[in-house]
């Protein structure tokens, strides 16, 4: 998914742009993403054991740490073109000031490129460690609110979705329930069926022909505007 996310996020990036991807763990998009200078923004940990491993460096890639947790803000040391936030907001008890920090850092125009599990009908999170998983209307809602004006609503894992809320009252496991890693029934099976799984990887307008088949995706990805 990772990849897919990477390849979907290039159709926006340039070799001149300015990116920060934000909750960048190991750095690997660093990797995969098209920049001039690409700025990884994680946890101090996180940031601390990337320079330890020496992977990823080079003059184009920096890391800076911070915890979006803690109340600071976030300054990098100049505006960004493009930022790219892959499955990091349903973990933050502050939604809201972590969009923030991205704005304060992302020139007007510019752009974020923001995914995160899609919760359409209002469920708990299906992973325990997980705050909130939202709606395509409830993040439409927060980046407008934000300062943000959304050009763009995709999904992804439609097949997967659709499958599991069909065997959601069985006792087959669909999905990583916890954080052990553990894979489920379905998510194995995918892995050898291709087309399954490439359909699964796809990103897909969140409406198609009138239709929000991004309802049945398991996850979306939104590309907004800077105002």
């Amino acid at each position: 998914m990772q990849i897919s996310r990477a390849r979907f996020a290039n159709r926006y990036l340039s070799t001149d742009d300015v990116i920060a991807d934000i909750s960048c763990g190991s750095g690997y998009l660093s990797e995969l993403l098209r920049f001039k200078t690409y700025y990884g923004v994680d946890h101090p940990e996180m940031v601390a054991m990337i320079a330890d491993s020496g992977m990823h460096q080079r003059s184009s890639v920096v890391f800076v740490p911070h915890d979006f947790e803690d109340g600071t803000d976030l300054s990098l040391s100049e505006e960004m073109d493009k930022i790219v936030s892959f499955e990091t907001i349903e973990h933050l008890e502050d939604p809201e000031r972590f969009l923030h920090n991205i704005g304060r850092n992302l020139r007007t125009g510019g752009q974020l490129i923001l995914s995160t599990p899609n919760n359409p009908f209002n469920d708990p999170p299906r992973y325990s460690y997980h705050v909130r998983e939202y709606s395509l209307k409830e993040m439409h809602s927060m980046l407008t609110d934000s300062g943000f004006d959304v050009t763009g609503s995709y999904t992804m894992g439609v097949p997967f979705e659709l499958a599991r809320r069909a065997l959601e009252s069985t006792h087959i496991k669909t999905y990583r329930a916890d954080p052990s890693g553990e894979r489920g029934t379905l998510s194995k099976v995918m892995d050898y069926v291709r087309p399954l799984r490439r359909l699964y990887c796809a990103v897909l307008p969140y409406s198609t022909l009138g239709i929000n088949i991004g309802d049945s995706g398991s996850g979306m990805i939104l590309v907004s505007s800077k105002r």
